[in-house]
């Protein structure tokens, strides 16, 4: 199967979603600026997205509205020629961003498109661009098929589009040979590494550095439990995916200053993936608060690896397994999150909850990456079929009617 994907290069889950694809023995062409596989080759080429080559001189004598409207003709001319070289069955679109217009004018088909929450979310926000979320609804409406990591998210698609759209749930699967319990010794030159004591109540917030994921929430909540802990707790902060340095993370150790838990904030700064799961070993709890979100692969390796998360409810985790496992508090309520932030660091020495066995068996049988990358062969394979059945060949158009699978 000759499949051709646009994604995010740096991205680690782009790169993940590459060797699934690689390991199904398709044939991938990959489009983006960054090479996420430079030392790959046999079925795998890299092509670098197109766009207007020019220089800060030209974009100055131009001007940024002309410039970026000569830019984004290249790069749908630009994918127009791969599609014609490369002959792909599939095209797959990976984060629904200013590529899936380009994709839409390009006339790329048969079109797959996945949403991993925050592309599409921010659509539905006080501050979203009008033109940008009209161009987006558009490329939306004309895709063959919408993948989503939570039922929420194709909701939200299907009202940009403005129509019910082809749609399946397929959270990003995970390795649960990598995440899963155990990596005690790891665990502890975390700790070690962090200067936590080891008897001391680990709480992780392990989502991005960036406004969105609630850490100004999480560190006044921490701040209000402080003085109710029974046990020493510390809290950390992942910070290895943003840039050191940068405001948000100044301004929120200005705030861990002020409110007098400098001393207890941890930030952990660069950790391999295949590493990732002895932070979670060395973690007692994992603080999920986030203002929007899809069904994020936290919950997965979280699950996997049975530690406890508490997290705020969000409409994407409605009806998940997260509900049942996972201790929810309603929407933003900081008060709330340092109650249970209090339970969970008083109640650290007692035995695990029974649910974190029952927790792991689900993503097991249900959301291993063996799992999704069946499931997504299969989405693939029935695509192609329709295509066939509709007289198209690669590099012509066709519509394929279905209803969207909630």
């Amino acid at each position: 199967m000759k499949v051709l994907m646009l994604a995010d290069g740096a991205s680690i889950h782009s790169r993940r979603a590459l060797d699934w694809h690689l390991k199904q023995g398709c044939e991938v062409t990959f489009v983006d600026w960054v090479d996420p596989a430079p030392k790959c080759d046999g079925r795998y080429r890299f092509v670098r997205y197109p766009g207007q080559r020019g220089s800060k001189y030209l974009r100055k004598v131009l001007g940024d509205k002309c410039y970026s409207w000569l830019d984004e003709r290249a790069s749908i001319e630009g994918l127009r020629r791969i599609f014609r070289n490369e002959r792909p069955e599939i095209v797959h679109l990976y984060q629904i961003d200013q590529r899936a217009y380009h994709c839409l004018k390009s006339g790329l088909k048969p079109l797959v498109m996945s949403s991993w929450g925050t592309d599409i979310n921010q659509h539905f926000t006080a501050t979203a661009d009008a033109d940008y979320r009209c161009r987006t609804a558009e490329a939306l409406a004309s895709a063959d098929l919408i993948i989503a990591d939570a039922a929420d998210i194709i909701d939200k698609c299907a009202s940009l589009a403005g129509r019910t759209i082809p749609a399946e749930v397929l959270p990003l699967g995970i390795d649960t040979e990598l995440f899963r319990p155990g990596y005690e010794d790891a665990a502890k030159q975390w700790r070690h590494k962090l200067e936590i004591p080891a008897d001391a109540t680990v709480l992780f917030s392990i989502r991005a550095l960036t406004p969105l994921y609630g850490h100004v929430e999480i560190l006044n909540a921490f701040h209000q439990a402080l003085s109710r802990f029974r046990e020493r707790a510390f809290l950390v902060f992942k910070a290895y995916n943003s840039k050191i340095g940068s405001q948000y993370e100044l301004d929120l150790r200005q705030l861990a200053e002020q409110l007098g838990v400098a001393n207890l904030l941890r930030w952990e700064t660069s950790v391999p993936f295949e590493q990732l799961p002895a932070l979670y070993a060395a973690a007692d709890a994992i603080i999920n608060f986030p203002a929007m979100d899809g069904f994020p692969v936290t919950f997965l390796e979280a699950a996997a690896c049975q530690r406890p998360v508490i997290t705020n409810r969000l409409p994407s985790y409605v009806g998940t397994f997260a509900e049942k496992y996972f201790h929810m508090i309603e929407t933003r309520d900081v008060s709330a999150l340092a109650n249970e932030m209090v339970k969970t660091v008083n109640d650290s020495r007692q035995p695990g909850d029974a649910r974190r066995f029952e927790a792991r068996a689900i993503v097991e049988t249900s959301f291993s990456e063996i799992v999704t990358t069946e499931r997504l062969m299969s989405f693939y394979r029935n695509l192609i079929a329709c295509e066939c059945r509709a007289g198209c060949l690669p590099g012509m158009t066709s519509r394929i009617s279905a209803t969207a699978n909630h």
